[in-house]
C-alpha cells in the first residue's frame, strides 16, 4: 500500500465530467484522440501538475474509456497524490518517452486514426513533433489547439472559489508591497515582504519566484521587468503587478503609486483609468461583446489625450496557469475581440497610461460580474 495520500484538488466526479466533455468535443471534430502537452490542459483533465514539465509529459485521451498519463518516472509519488489517472506510464531518464507516448496512442486508435495535438504548444517543439510523427505513421496527427483550452475558459463553482481565494492572496501582497515601499528600501525589501504576505495568505506556489512585476523609477516602463537592488528614492513611481495563486489558479492585481506627494498629472491619470475600468466592470454580463468592453476601457484613456495610441489588451482570461505562462491568452479583451462574454470568465482586466496603473481580477457570473480581488481604488500613498 502505498505510504502517499490521495489529495486531489477536485473530485473524480468533476475530473470525468471534464473528461466527458472533452471527448464530445473530440467527436464533434472527427478526432479518435487527443495527445496533450500543454501543462495546463493535462492539469485540468488528469490532476497532475509539478515543476518538472521540462521533461517530456503527456496526456493521451482516447474518444471513449479512460486517459493515460504519459510521465517521467521520478514524478509519480506527485501523480499517486494528485492525479485521478490510474493508467500510468513512466520512462527513466535515458529511455525513450516519445515512444512510449506513440504506443499508448496506437494501443486506443486504429490504424488511420486522427490524432489532435496542440501545435501552439511551447511543449510541443518541432523536433518532438517530427518524432512522434514518425513513430505515429500510420495516423494523422492534426492540429486541435483549442478543445481543451476553450472547455477550460468556462470555470467550475470550484475553480471559481479557488480563483476567489487566490484573489485575496493577490491582494494581501499588494498591500505589503506598498507598506514596505519606503524611501531607502530597494525593491528586493519590497519583493520580500510581499513574498511573506503571499505565504501567510496560501500562496502554493513559488516557482517563478514572486511571480509578478515589481519596478520603480525609470523601471516602471518595464512592463514586466522583474525586482532588482535598486534603491526607492524620493518622487519615484512605482509600480505592482502581482500574484494570487492557490492549488495553481491565479488572481492578479496592479497598483501604481509614487514615493511622496504625487503630481497633479498623475492623479488626473489615475482617476480616468480608475473610472473608466469601473465603467467597464460594471457593464461586464454574459452576452456583452468583448470588443464594447474594450471600448469602455480604451475610448475615456484617448480622449483625455493620455496617450496617443491604445492598441494592447484591457483584459484576458485567467485561471489554472504554470510558468512561464501567466494568463489564458486566447481569451484576450481587446478592439477587436469578437467573443462575447459567457457566465463562468475569469479575466485579469488592466489599463495603464501615463504613468498610471490599476488593475482587478473579476469572474463574470449569471446576472453581471464580482470583482474576485479587493482594496482601495484610490491612488495608493507610499513613501
Amino acid at each position: 500500500m502505498s505510504a502517499i495520500p490521495q489529495q486531489l484538488h477536485f473530485s473524480v466526479e468533476e475530473y470525468r465530467a471534464r473528461l466527458l466533455r472533452t471527448q464530445a468535443e473530440m467527436e464533434r471534430h472527427g478526432l479518435d484522440a487527443l495527445l496533450l502537452h500543454q501543462p495546463e490542459n493535462i492539469a485540468w483533465l488528469s490532476g497532475f501538475w509539478h515543476d518538472g514539465f521540462f521533461a517530456y509529459h503527456s496526456l493521451v485521451v482516447p474518444s471513449a474509456g479512460e486517459p493515460i498519463l504519459v510521465e517521467r518516472r521520478l514524478e509519480d509519488p506527485v501523480a499517486q497524490e494528485l492525479s485521478w489517472v490510474a493508467d500510468r506510464r513512466g520512462y527513466f531518464d535515458g529511455e525513450d518517452p516519445e515512444s512510449l507516448a506513440a504506443d499508448a496512442v496506437a494501443g486506443v486508435t486504429p490504424t488511420g486514426a486522427r490524432i489532435g495535438v496542440e501545435l501552439n504548444s511551447a511543449f510541443l517543439p518541432v523536433t518532438r513533433f517530427h518524432r512522434l510523427s514518425s513513430l505515429m505513421s500510420t495516423r494523422e496527427l492534426v492540429s486541435h489547439n483549442d478543445i481543451v483550452e476553450d472547455l477550460r475558459q468556462i470555470k467550475s463553482e470550484q475553480e471559481i472559489s479557488y480563483i476567489r481565494t487566490a484573489g485575496r492572496i493577490a491582494s494581501a501582497a499588494v498591500t505589503a508591497g506598498l507598506r514596505a515601499a519606503r524611501v531607502g528600501a530597494t525593491e528586493l525589501d519590497v519583493a520580500a515582504a510581499v513574498a511573506q504576505a503571499q505565504a501567510e495568505h496560501g500562496h502554493d506556489s513559488f516557482f517563478g519566484g514572486v511571480g509578478g512585476t515589481i519596478c520603480s523609477g525609470w523601471r516602471t516602463i518595464q512592463l514586466h521587468g522583474q525586482q532588482t537592488g535598486r534603491i526607492l528614492e524620493q518622487g519615484d513611481r512605482l509600480r505592482l503587478e502581482l500574484p494570487g495563486i492557490y492549488r495553481q489558479y491565479w488572481a492578479k492585481q496592479m497598483r501604481s503609486t509614487v514615493l511622496g506627494r504625487p503630481g497633479d498629472a498623475l492623479l488626473r491619470a489615475h482617476d480616468i483609468l480608475r473610472t473608466a475600468q469601473d465603467a467597464a466592470i460594471e457593464a461586464m454580463a454574459p452576452g456583452v461583446p468583448a470588443a464594447h468592453i474594450a471600448e469602455l476601457c480604451r475610448r475615456p484613456v484617448l480622449d483625455a489625450q493620455l496617450i496617443d495610441r491604445y492598441e494592447n489588451r484591457v483584459g484576458y482570461g485567467l485561471g489554472l496557469q504554470f510558468h512561464p505562462t501567466s494568463g489564458d491568452f486566447t481569451l484576450d479583451i481587446d478592439h477587436r475581440s469578437h467573443r462575447k462574454l459567457e457566465s463562468g470568465m475569469v479575466f485579469h482586466m488592466l489599463l495603464f497610461a501615463a504613468g498610471a496603473a490599476i488593475s482587478e481580477t473579476v469572474v463574470v457570473t449569471d446576472d453581471g460580474c464580482e470583482v474576485l480581488t479587493d482594496g482601495a481604488r484610490a491612488l495608493p500613498q507610499a513613501g
